[in-house]
């Protein structure tokens, strides 16, 4: 099901207020009340009737009765609830592995929405699943503030901020606040060191991971080379004698590049692979995925559209650390961005298809919690 009839069908759902669903008296109930108890993570709850709500739990615990007796777990610790019939046991698998037999002990489970804290009727659910788009999340940036000095990420386990100064190489100056794919965005221009980094050591180096964001180009030449995001970019010199190149996610005469630096070296042990189907010299926004699986290939994509891969025989571990840069590539200045940069973000994991087609979202985009 594609995400807008997913969403439609939720919204549907959420005003039948007060109604008869399937059987089930005042089956939905919003609430303005904020919940005290909101548990980080996200959810999917997958419905008899083939429609999906991407959610949180609105308390830390769930009650669920057993063969033998009730018991109450943790929310945090549920990763997923699967039923093959309605009002029978299903399978509760927490995220330490252990499955076990459970009904619902409640006849109605409170859920947080993109639309409003719900009170969702049991019997009405197939299965909860928790949201793939969390797990192995570093950081995730939406974009929306309005100081172009500092960004905090929205979700991730790292909370280093992008932040601007000075990174030990150069002054590293601010875009400006623009508008964005969704809400606002960091546009960087050609001249002043425009970007954003986070220092030297605060960020790891990447070996197996995803990275993301929509991105649009401020010019329609083709013969510019322009940094997205990079990290110990300028880390070896002679080339080859220092350990300290990870990686280049940037556009080359306007196609989307990946490049990687195999045991944080660069000539001649880098890698670079060139989305060739998709220009991104039409100044629109494109969703641009750079993927690497350490010892085994790195591939590039834009717009959901086909992989472009390579493979690579080596690891990507031994760079030096260096500042996490997004924008311009302080120590190289022919790299300044000249663009505009939102949603932003980095996974220490390889992204499912299915996960990447989530957040292109059918071309408008999904920002964290991920509501679709």
């Amino acid at each position: 099901m594609n995400a807008a009839l997913r969403f439609a069908k939720a919204s549907v759902l959420a005003s039948l207020l007060l109604t008869t669903i399937i059987g089930v008296n005042n089956a939905y109930s919003l609430s303005n009340a904020p919940s005290t108890n909101v548990t980080p993570a996200t959810y999917s709850v997958n419905l008899w009737d083939g429609s999906q709500i991407i959610s949180k739990f609105s308390s830390n615990s769930l009650p669920l009765k057993t063969s033998s007796t009730n018991i109450t777990l943790p929310t945090l610790s549920i990763s997923s609830v699967n039923f093959t019939n309605t009002n029978t046991f299903g399978i509760l698998t927490e995220a330490n592995g252990t499955a076990l037999s459970v009904k619902f002990a409640s006849s109605n489970i409170p859920i947080k929405t993109s639309f409003g804290n719900i009170s969702m009727p049991s019997l009405l659910i197939r299965s909860i699943e928790e949201d793939d788009l969390t797990n192995s999340l570093l950081s995730f940036w939406n974009f929306n503030g309005t100081n172009s000095n500092k960004y905090v990420p929205n979700a991730g386990s790292l909370t280093n901020a992008l932040q601007t100064g000075n990174d030990g190489r150069g002054p590293v100056n601010p875009g400006s606040v623009v508008k964005g794919k969704f809400g606002n965005s960091i546009g960087f221009g050609t001249n002043g060191n425009q970007g954003l980094y986070i220092p030297s050591g605060e960020f790891p180096i990447l070996t197996t991971f995803t990275m993301t964001a929509w991105v649009k180009l401020n010019y329609t030449t083709a013969s510019q080379n322009y940094s997205i995001i990079a990290d110990s970019w300028d880390g070896s010199y002679p080339w080859g004698t220092q350990p300290g190149w990870n990686f280049f996610f940037g556009t080359y005469n306007g196609n989307l590049t990946g490049i990687v630096g195999l045991g944080g070296t660069y000539w001649p042990n880098n890698t670079i692979v060139t989305d060739t189907q998709v220009s991104l010299l039409d100044k629109q926004w494109h969703f641009c995925v750079f993927q690497c699986s350490d010892n085994n290939f790195i591939r590039v994509k834009v717009d959901n559209g086909p992989w472009f891969s390579l493979s690579i025989s080596g690891s990507l571990a031994g760079a030096a650390p260096k500042p996490f840069q997004v924008g311009q590539n302080i120590a190289q200045s022919l790299y300044n961005s000249n663009c505009s940069i939102d949603m932003l973000g980095v996974w220490n994991r390889v992204l499912t298809d299915t996960e990447i087609s989530n957040l292109y979202n059918e071309g408008n985009g999904l920002e964290y919690p991920f509501y679709q």
